[in-house]
């Protein structure tokens, strides 16, 4: 009898351990910088909306601290252990940093050693291993840029994947790329998936785009909720695939005019361009009389070649939008609402 309750035991337990390991756990580190600054702590709240509708259990930290950074709120594991991590802050390639938020100044550093410099105390993140880690996403300036940066280092230390900026980004436009971003994750796209997604809509700022992606881009974080192709529920600008014809980057306007909008003039809209993960990302903002409108249409290439074409003017009649803009008044800080009709500030 002794035996077969010790048996019973033994299998409570290693039932318990294997719960307790495959957990799905997110991390979250944000903060509201103070006055003028930045506020990382509501994107960071944002984000944990999502993953919490994913059904990961949450540790959000918005006055960073050493002791909270490093402490191990999953029985033995840090926060730094967690099967996702966002952080979002004020950065460099070299590292991430909170100050003001508490009295406490501290970062997160690509090496392997902790240290203080201008009174920030830095936690080397290289000193951990990442090997329950799925997913790291950095969002702050120049987080992805060079050769060696702290993105690239949380998959060199185990992480299978990982996110970050190649360039400075404002903030303006995060919770709405983060949005796109993490729908398509819990539809079951992939980190590429989920970042091209993002990527093809328009942004007030287009600096968001700036994206580059580390370890295996192909990695399905919520893959039991797959939905087949036939079945999606994100559709909300239409896509035009040119993966398997050969057009360059010259054949853009002839495309659009052709195949979307045979009304189309290159005069009425301005172009910009961003690089994510291999990818230039061309956007075709409409834009009269320097007024901005959040429509257009968003390009991919792959050296030089077209592979798709975005419609994101949202079945909105250009000539009569045109017309009406040409009377609108507005201030430099502003872009116009096609879907509210109204003016925005950018900032």
């Amino acid at each position: 009898m002794k035996k077969k309750l010790l048996f019973l035991m033994l299998i409570l337990i290693i039932f318990t351990f294997n719960v307790t390991v495959k957990a799905k756990t997110a991390s979250l580190i944000g903060c509201q910088y103070g006055f003028m600054d930045i506020d990382t702590k509501s994107i960071a709240e944002h984000v944990s909306s999502k993953l919490s509708s994913m059904n990961y259990n949450i540790y959000k930290v918005y006055s960073p601290t050493v002791y909270l950074i490093t402490q191990k709120p999953y029985g033995g594991s840090t926060l730094l252990d967690s099967s996702v991590i966002f952080l979002a802050g004020h950065g460099d390639s070299t590292g991430i940093a909170w100050m003001g938020c508490t009295n406490e100044k501290v970062g997160l550093s690509m090496g392997t050693l902790d240290y203080t410099t201008e009174g920030i105390q830095y936690i080397g993140i290289g000193k951990y291993s990442y090997r329950n880690t799925q997913f790291v996403m950095i969002e702050s300036c120049n987080s992805a840029k060079g050769n060696m940066n702290i993105t690239k280092q949380f998959v060199n230390r185990g992480a299978i994947s990982s996110l970050g900026w190649t360039t400075e980004i404002n903030t303006i436009s995060a919770k709405s790329w983060n949005t796109r971003f993490w729908d398509k994750i819990k539809e079951g796209g992939s980190i590429n998936e989920a970042n091209d997604y993002a990527n093809s809509a328009w942004y007030v700022s287009g600096s968001i785009k700036n994206t580059r992606i580390y370890g295996n881009g192909n990695y399905r974080l919520n893959s039991v909720f797959r939905l087949s192709n036939n079945n999606k529920k994100i559709i909300d600008n239409r896509e035009y695939n040119y993966n398997n014809i050969e057009y360059n980057v010259d054949n853009v306007i002839g495309l659009i005019k052709k195949n979307i909008n045979n009304n189309f003039d290159i005069r009425d809209y301005e172009v910009s361009e961003a690089h994510s993960n291999g990818k230039k990302i061309y956007d075709y903002n409409f834009t009269i009389n320097g007024l901005h409108a959040n429509i257009g249409y968003t390009v991919f290439t792959i050296d030089n070649k077209i592979t798709k074409i975005y419609d994101n003017t949202k079945g909105i009649e250009i000539s009569n939008l045109k017309r009406k803009m040409m009377n609108i008044n507005y201030k430099d800080n502003q872009y116009y609402d096609v879907e509210e009709e109204v003016l925005k500030n950018i900032q």
